[in-house]
């Protein structure tokens, strides 16, 4: 079967666009997976190709990404959550796996939050539940404001080489494995600034509502966090994370930083595969 580009029509003007990559085998449980900042669905293809066939990926571009098109209401955290419910209520999904990558997995999370009902499981890449102290939310928004006017000022390739070069992803660029230019090339085709832009706004880690005091609803949905070596920070942001919630387990990747399943795909793939086989 070819890659199947599909749309979720909203309304006449907006649509959010979703990959199908492969054939949906008899009896296969669907497993959603939500890309990072910058990010589109097709990110996704290299580990979805070798999911394992019990399970078929369904994978969205979230608003100001890829070919989702939108209008600046969409992009709330509340309005997100809906947009998410309306696929999974398209193709018939009662239940799902859920995979989620940094900005991502925030959204997967927060799904989970208010969905209990409809996770299967959870994986978290790289993550947060987002940022419980008044000051550091502020400084956050500071932060992704100084971001929001680079991207005004940059070309789209001119602000992925700043995006990459940021301390989190320090090493990717040291990867000798990862051809960074092919990434800048192939994710500018496709970058939407006024998008990003809007989905800073709307929804940046300083501005979304923090789930700290509401993790406990998590405690029955088997919960997968997984962590670089290299990135420091959110290691310790999901081994806290593991230790408030009772049916998690963590896992640090070898040779990888911020974007573990980029850097080191075989081993994301091996512990992904044998999470959703023991625990979907």
């Amino acid at each position: 079967m070819k890659l199947q580009s599909k749309n979720l029509h909203i309304t006449n003007s907006d649509k959010l666009n979703y990959l199908i990559p492969r054939e949906i085998p008899e009896n296969s449980s669907p497993a959603i997976f939500l890309h990072g900042f910058t990010g589109s669905a097709s990110d996704w293809l290299p580990i979805s190709k070798n999911l394992d066939e019990r399970f078929y990926p369904v994978i969205p571009d979230l608003p100001g990404h890829g070919q989702t098109n939108v209008n600046s209401e969409y992009y709330s955290t509340s309005e997100q959550l809906k947009l998410v419910t309306k696929l999974l209520n398209s193709l018939k999904i009662e239940k799902a796996c859920f995979v989620g990558y940094s900005m991502g997995g925030r959204l997967a999370l927060q799904f989970a939050v208010n969905n209990p009902q409809m996770i299967k499981c959870l994986v978290l890449e790289s993550s947060s539940p987002g940022i419980a102290d008044d000051f550091e939310r502020s400084k956050r928004i500071e932060s992704d404001n100084k971001i929001i006017e680079r991207i005004d000022k940059s070309t789209r390739e001119e602000f992925l080489k700043f995006w990459l070069s940021l301390p989190i992803f320090q090493s990717l660029v040291s990867n000798s494995k990862i051809n960074l230019e092919e990434i800048i090339k192939s994710r500018s085709q496709t970058l939407n600034k006024n998008g990003l832009i809007e989905s800073l706004t709307y929804f940046g880690t300083g501005v979304m509502p923090h789930y700290h005091d509401q993790l406990s609803s998590l405690d029955d949905i088997p919960l997968l966090l997984i962590a670089g070596e290299h990135d420091l920070k959110y290691r310790e942001i999901l081994k806290k994370l593991h230790s408030e919630i009772k049916s998690s387990s963590f896992f640090t990747i070898n040779d990888a930083g911020h974007n573990t399943h980029l850097e080191n795909p075989a081993e994301f793939i091996k512990l992904l595969n044998r999470f959703l086989v023991d625990n979907c």
